[in-house]
């Protein structure tokens, strides 16, 4: 499973409101967040990801599968950049120097406002990409197909003698 598959890394750089200097894409592929991803998705339904492999290389066209594939993307940026969340003070400096190489830190917590607006779209994400799975796995009556029991045949034909 690659992260790359679900989301991209500046979707989650762009949540967190860090550039990549702050928060590499080698930081982001770290299995770490691949195998939490992957718990998250079992997390809505065991068949999320396995229903979902199939658009990573071929485009949906339905429109309930569009719109699960996008809710897919979505909760992935949401989770892996709540993931993150636990290490945003430290990579998100308040200053940085070149010239002595200094770093300034934030005290305090400042990015309570961000972690709790991360948190509060990750859990609309989830019901959203609950309600587009469900909708895709809604079972549709096949169609009712009837069968003639009765055929016509024709008086100047004798089905004995052909």
């Amino acid at each position: 499973m690659l992260l790359s598959n679900y989301t991209s890394f500046d979707e989650v750089r762009a949540v967190l409101g860090v550039s990549i200097d702050e928060l590499s894409d080698a930081t982001l592929s770290l299995n770490l967040y691949v195998f939490n991803l992957a718990l998250e998705l079992d997390e809505v339904d065991l068949g999320v990801a396995s229903y979902y492999a199939p658009f990573i290389t071929v485009p949906a066209v339905k429109k309930t599968d569009i719109r699960f594939s996008q809710c897919v993307s979505l909760f992935s940026a949401y989770a892996v950049a709540r993931q993150a969340c636990a290490a945003l003070p430290m990579f998100g400096p308040k200053e940085q120097t070149d010239g002595k190489s200094s770093l300034v830190r934030f005290a305090n917590d400042p990015y309570k406002i961000t972690i709790a607006r991360i948190n509060e779209q990750y859990q609309k994400a989830k019901v959203a990409l609950d309600v587009a799975y469900s909708a895709t796995q809604a079972v549709t009556a096949p169609p009712v197909s009837t069968r003639p029991y009765l055929s016509v045949v024709l008086a100047n034909y004798d089905p004995v003698t052909g």
